[in-house]
């Protein structure tokens, strides 16, 4: 999944920045320290780097319109992933708990280690994923994280204190 978000990230001129939320906050990417920090078991994993962090919205051909938050360094990589098949996702909680009632809805965590093992969140219970959109201007995306992510044969790793700000790359619609 990863690697599809770095080759959509280079798709190039393709720019429709259409604006979802109102915001008197500068456009200008100069203005922002971006970040994508959190917690693994404890220890702060941050990315900084502007071409390492991003947010990008989305149409899947089967109907999903997808928000997907980004970051990435050498040897590790972090995305959240939000779709919903009636409404763009936006400001406001996602959350697996969402998704007990509502099918048109989903929320992925994914993270991918120092040793290249891949870990999802699953929804085992409630509380094992939720990100928090708190703004979404033309040029940035801003939220809160946490959750659980697991992998098969490994312990599972709290993901905790997850805060973003990245820039909002481009929108992809058909």
């Amino acid at each position: 999944m990863l690697s599809r978000l770095r080759a959509r990230s280079r798709v190039g001129p393709l720019l429709l920045l259409a604006a979802t939320g109102c915001s008197s906050r500068s456009t200008n990417l100069d203005d922002f320290d971006f970040f994508f920090r959190f917690e693994t078991n404890g220890t702060l994993v941050e990315y900084t780097t502007l071409q390492d962090v991003f947010g990008v919205y989305t149409f899947e051909n089967r109907g999903a319109n997808i928000l997907s938050i980004v970051g990435w360094d050498s040897s590790t990589s972090l995305g959240l992933r939000m779709w919903s098949y009636r409404a763009v996702p936006g400001v406001g909680t996602h959350s697996v708990a969402q998704m007990v009632n509502d099918s048109t809805f989903g929320i992925d965590i994914y993270f991918q280690d120092q040793d290249g093992t891949d870990y999802y969140a699953e929804p085992v219970a409630p509380e094992d994923a939720t990100v928090v959109i708190t703004h979404i201007g033309s040029s940035t995306i801003d939220g809160t994280f946490f959750g659980v992510v697991r992998a098969p044969g490994r312990p599972d790793i709290n993901i905790t204190n997850g805060e973003f700000t990245v820039r909002r790359e481009f929108d992809i619609w058909p």
